[in-house]
This record gives C-alpha cells, sequence and structure tokens, in this order.
C-alpha cells in the first residue's frame, strides 16, 4: 500500500471512531459471538471491538417472544465461541439443544443477577396516589430499555469475552468504558428531557417500555393484557382512562399494527406514534425515545 493510501486509510478510520461507529470485526476476529436481538448486537460489538464478530438471530421487524431459531442459525451457534442470552422464551430450549452438539460453548445469562420487573398481569388502577397492578405476571424480558440495568449486563460482556480471548482484555475493557460512558451520557440526556414530566403515563399497545418507564419516573399503561388484545370492556376502560388523564397517544412498536391501538387513537381524539423498543444503537435509541415522548407530552400540557 503506498503512503497515500495509508494516510487516507487512517483518516477514514480516525473520522469513524470519532463519530462513535461500532467498530468492524478483522476477517480473522477472535471470537464469534451469538446474540438474540439487534441491541446485545450493539453491546457487544462496542466492548469487542476488532475482535468480535456478532450474529443476531431475531431480524428486525420479527417478534422475540414468537421467534424459533432456523438450521442454519442453529449451526451458527454451534461453531460459535460464545452464546449471550437474554432471557427470551426461546432460548431456553435453544441452550439445552446446543449443549449437547457444542459442548464447549459459552453461554452467558446476561441477566444473572439482574433485578427484573413484573409484566403488567392486568389494568392498572390508582389508589393513594400509586399506580397498582391487580396481579403481576412473569418476568418483564424488556431489561434493554433500562441503562442502569444495560451498564451490569456490559461487565458481564466483557469479563466473559477477557476468558474466551485473555490476549484482548485490554481491548475489551476499553471497549466497555468507552460503552459505559456513552450509555451515561445518554442516560443523563433522558433525565433531563423527562423530569419535567415524571408521574405522566404511557399508553402503549404492547407493555414493552415498562423499564424505560421506570427509569425515568413514567407510567407505562399497557392496551395488551397478558398477551392478548383487550375485551370490549377492557378497551372502553382504557379510554376513559385516557380520557381522564388527557393521554391523546398511544405508542406502539414497529411490527404492531394492532387495531385496538387505532381504536383507542380515534376514541380519545389522539394518534398512534412508533416506538422501537429493538433499535440497534442502545444509547442512541434512548435519546431518540426519550425526545418523542417528551416532545408529546409537551403537545399534551
Amino acid at each position: 500500500m503506498r503512503p497515500g493510501k495509508a494516510g487516507l486509510l487512517a483518516a477514514v478510520l480516525l473520522g469513524a471512531a470519532a463519530c462513535g461507529g461500532v467498530p468492524e470485526p478483522t476477517p480473522a476476529a477472535v471470537v464469534r459471538a451469538v446474540v438474540a436481538i439487534e441491541p446485545q448486537a450493539d453491546w457487544v460489538s462496542r466492548i469487542g471491538e476488532r475482535h468480535v464478530a456478532v450474529t443476531v438471530l431475531v431480524a428486525p421487524g420479527q417478534e422475540p417472544e414468537m421467534y424459533e431459531p432456523t438450521p442454519r442459525q442453529m449451526t451458527e451457534v454451534a461453531e460459535a465461541a460464545v452464546l449471550f442470552t437474554m432471557g427470551l422464551p426461546f432460548e431456553a430450549g435453544l441452550a439445552a439443544r446446543i449443549r449437547a452438539s457444542a459442548p464447549v460453548l459459552k453461554v452467558v445469562d446476561l441477566l444473572s443477577g439482574i433485578e427484573r420487573l413484573p409484566m403488567p398481569g392486568g389494568h392498572h388502577h390508582h389508589g393513594h396516589g400509586h399506580s397498582h397492578r391487580h396481579a403481576a405476571g412473569e418476568p418483564d424480558p424488556h431489561v434493554w430499555l433500562d441503562p442502569v440495568r444495560v451498564r451490569a449486563m456490559a461487565a458481564t460482556i466483557r469479563d466473559a469475552l477477557a476468558e474466551v480471548a485473555p490476549e484482548h482484555s485490554e481491548d475489551f475493557r476499553a471497549g466497555h468504558d468507552a460503552f459505559v460512558d456513552r450509555l451515561a451520557a445518554a442516560d443523563q440526556l433522558c433525565r433531563e428531557m423527562l423530569a419535567p414530566f415524571a408521574g405522566r403515563e404511557m399508553l402503549v399497545f404492547h407493555p414493552a417500555f415498562g423499564y424505560f418507564a421506570h427509569r425515568y419516573g413514567l407510567i407505562q399503561v399497557p392496551i395488551e393484557v397478558s398477551g392478548r388484545e383487550p375485551t370490549p370492556r377492557e378497551l372502553a376502560a382504557t379510554v376513559e382512562r385516557s380520557r381522564s388523564t388527557g393521554s391523546r397517544t398511544v405508542f406502539v412498536q414497529p411490527e404492531s399494527a394492532s387495531g385496538a391501538a387505532r381504536t383507542v387513537a380515534e376514541a380519545i381524539g389522539g394518534r398512534v406514534v412508533v416506538l422501537n423498543p429493538l433499535a440497534a444503537d442502545t444509547a442512541g435509541n434512548l435519546k431518540e425515545m426519550a425526545r418523542t415522548v417528551a416532545e408529546i407530552f409537551q403537545e399534551e400540557t
């Protein structure tokens, strides 16, 4: 390579790093990692830097709760060095099937030691100034929407990668620290944007935003009840509640084209707004979600 080209390549790489991009793995990446969803790939890629190649099982637009791995993906998992799990329904069966064919695969549970919120088991009601649930459901799997919990999982990723490739542990530590700093900056910005709206309700179709709401002092109110669309009576109760609180926006995921969400929005004279809990860039997505929610709350004040 001529000096001029080398200088140009160096400038391009420095420019990419300055923009906060995720480093591309080298052709001979040391660690092959498998994750369930795009947000995990963001964490592992940033922490692992050029030493890690990441395979994502659940493609954009697919619902993790309904996902089943393909035979090709099963092969990719079996050939990987490490599998990072997130407590999603399909992962328990996946890990059990893989252990038989790939006993040396390192399976790392990112939720180990992480306190989880319960999925709402029914509609909320108010009493004594607080929001209560009629019944608690299974642990909420959407942990990646809480930057504080993501920080704890980032440390687990750093340590697991260092075990697999100890010769690159210093790079993994540097990648971890840079990622955590980026996450902390996003968290601070979200706090500042949403602080004026503490206690406000987020009317959502699927209860995917519980950790985000909890972290920033909001209240998630789901239309969907225990994994199913609401009955007419439950729908009417949601509409009545929205009218009484002044909520005129229903937040939905990109893959949720539910008639129930639009029915509620029309009944309260409001609209449906898309938030993507599975966007790949965790820090960037947290800021985008906070900005969207804050702007809508401001409009509805």
